[in-house]
């Protein structure tokens, strides 16, 4: 196929459970957090606002106060952590993460569960109460270290976020008249970035050492245990120690030089490349990008992309392959469609992967002679795997994946990114959003292999009763209608209340909708024609391990990435001059 690189365009149900106010305790000493702020940015409406820096953000927020954050600042703030300990709940079933103000948007809470004290009054030891009441009765039963009673000393602060178009929306309600944990669990981003200067100039210092003191002339000098108590534990700071150095393994000219030959040596290879906070490389060649459009719907449920992301490519942890493939009718098995380097795995990672997706999408669209825009497409629907949403809007080849928040998340704001910034869009965000969830289907084994997971824990689900509940909650999948599927749902959490927030995850519209028959959004004929289930992608992962093997640094998993793409071109190739036989197809599968 013709070659060419382009540059991509950046860009209710209630809820089941709760946990129900509770009075405020008579506090022992209490150390509230001094100078609460009122702070709001001017767009929320409040008067005489005060910006809050993420410098400023230490995670222990207190008093009544609000703000607007970018998605910038609330991925600087490791989205707003905070060291009470809190209970995370979810949101509302009417909130829209995509709505453009945030009294719209996705909202949800984290309450403050308090401490656990003793009755000594000479005792210092602060206990972090888990987030469970059956797990804080647990800790109750045992004594204390110095022998005496705990007890809890309970919060009624909530906090509220609010998901929104451009950010988060946070509000702080009330006060925190008990004592702070002592046990942290979160670094900020101005103790994290000391941490890593200390690492790069006492490179050679291990994990004890930075506790006690690094060597100096007159002794040991400074500790991390100065700059955070999260850095007493030895255990943690080897880890956080790791991470800092195998970021620099390499120095970064010397990276930036050798990818730069990689991309010279590999000519219109990386067809987008992302980076800063959020790096991604998409990486595609003209074989793998024809793949990704059929002249017509294949027989059985083999069309569409599936996607997932494998953990295990990269060296670095952190670091994940987004891998789409797509099914070679040719090899009789799944293909790579397009692979992305990524070095996180949020929504505007898995954003940037599914908006090359759909400019490589575009691209080959023109390049058969097919120009993207409503009307024409209107006409050839054909050319595309499924029937369009409508007569009027290109069709993009829908995707199959695993559950992932995030990765639903960067499917739809990709979507979104592509089309606004297409000249001949005429639909606002709202209504792309309704097309991109017409386009996602999700994995039925998953779901499967969740429900037959949940029936193991017996404090959830009798022992007895284990059959009758994995025979209930799979027969949620084919209900005929929506109506039918609340009132079993609503069953199933009458018979087993522990599951009430599991049953809630998979009864919002946004998931639901990608699995259960009755709350399908996406048309019938779309639907039989997808694969159930994203498993071909956890089997092309297979393959790529067993073909280049795991744990590749950057550059070495990047060559190999190329070489995989070469191998199935090379095997398409064959099948087409029939030097491979459909035998031999068989066994690549």
């Amino acid at each position: 196929m013709p070659g060419g690189k382009y540059v991509p365009v950046i860009p209710a149900q209630p809820k089941l459970a709760a946990i129900p106010i509770l009075p405020k305790p008579v506090i022992l000493n209490p150390h509230p957090n001094p100078n609460p702020t009122l702070i709001r940015r001017p767009k929320s409406n409040i008067p005489n606002p005060t910006l809050l820096s993420t410098e400023d953000w230490d995670g222990w927020p207190d008093g009544n106060f609000e703000q607007d954050f970018s998605w910038r600042e609330f991925e600087e703030t490791s989205n707003l952590s905070v060291h009470w300990a809190v209970r995370v709940n979810g949101g509302d079933r009417r909130g829209d993460e995509h709505a453009e103000s945030w009294q719209q948007g996705k909202k949800s809470s984290r309450r403050c569960m308090g401490i656990i004290e003793c009755d000594n009054p000479t005792c210092n030891i602060i206990v972090r109460p888990q987030t469970t009441p059956n797990g804080i009765y647990k800790q109750l039963g045992e004594p204390c270290n110095c022998g005496a009673v705990l007890k809890h000393q309970k919060c009624d602060v909530i906090s509220y976020l609010w998901r929104w178009s451009d950010g988060v929306h946070y509000s702080n309600g009330g006060f925190h008249i008990h004592r702070r944990p002592t046990h942290l669990l979160h670094l900020s981003q101005g103790e994290r970035q000391k941490f890593e200067e200390m690492i790069k100039a006492h490179p050679n210092s291990g994990p004890l050492q930075l506790i006690v003191g690094v060597p100096g002339i007159e002794g040991p000098g400074e500790s991390v245990a100065d700059i955070s108590d999260v850095l007493l534990n030895a255990h943690r700071v080897s880890k956080e120690r790791s991470k800092v150095k195998k970021g620099h393994v390499q120095g970064a000219d010397a990276l930036i030089a050798s990818f730069s030959k990689f991309d010279k040596d590999h000519p219109n290879f990386v067809i987008n490349s992302n980076l800063g906070e959020q790096t991604v490389i998409s990486v595609q060649t003209n074989f793998m990008r024809s793949q990704l459009l059929k002249d017509q719907p294949l027989e059985g449920p083999i069309n569409g992309m599936v996607n997932d992301a494998a953990h295990g490519w990269w060296k670095e942890r952190n670091s994940l392959l987004v891998v789409s493939s797509i099914y070679c009718p040719n090899l009789l098995c799944w293909v790579p469609g397009i692979l992305s380097y990524s070095n996180g795995a949020s929504a505007a990672h898995f954003e940037h992967h599914f908006l090359a997706v759909f400019m490589s999408i575009a691209h080959e669209a023109k390049l058969r002679g097919i120009v993207v825009n409503d009307a024409i497409f209107a006409g050839v629907r054909h050319i595309f795997l499924f029937t369009i949403i409508s007569p009027d809007h290109f069709c993009f080849t829908p995707k199959v994946m695993d559950f992932s928040e995030a990765e639903r998340s960067g499917f739809t704001r990709g979507f979104i990114s592509f089309w606004i910034a297409q000249q001949d869009n005429t639909r606002n965000r709202q209504e792309l959003q309704v097309a991109a969830e017409r386009l996602l289907k999700g994995c039925r084994e998953h779901y499967r292999a969740g429900v037959t997971r949940v029936s193991r824990i017996s404090g959830a689900v009798p022992p007895g009763m284990a059959d009758a509940f994995k025979t209930r909650a799979l027969a949620l999948l084919d209900l005929p209608s929506s109506e039918e599927f609340i009132s079993q749902a609503t069953l199933l959490v009458r018979d087993f209340p522990k599951l009430a927030s599991w049953m809630e995850w998979w009864a919002r519209p946004v998931h639901a909708s990608m699995l259960f028959e009755s709350e399908r959004k996406m048309d019938i004929q779309l639907w039989e024609s997808l694969p159930p289930t994203n498993n071909p992608e956890e089997a092309m992962h297979w393959k790529l391990y067993s073909a280049c093997g795991r744990d590749h640094a950057f550059l070495e998993g990047m060559y190999s990435l190329y070489a995989v793409a070469v191998y199935y071109e090379r095997l398409y190739e064959a099948s087409l001059s029939e030097f491979l036989s459909i035998q031999s197809c068989l066994l690549i599968q």
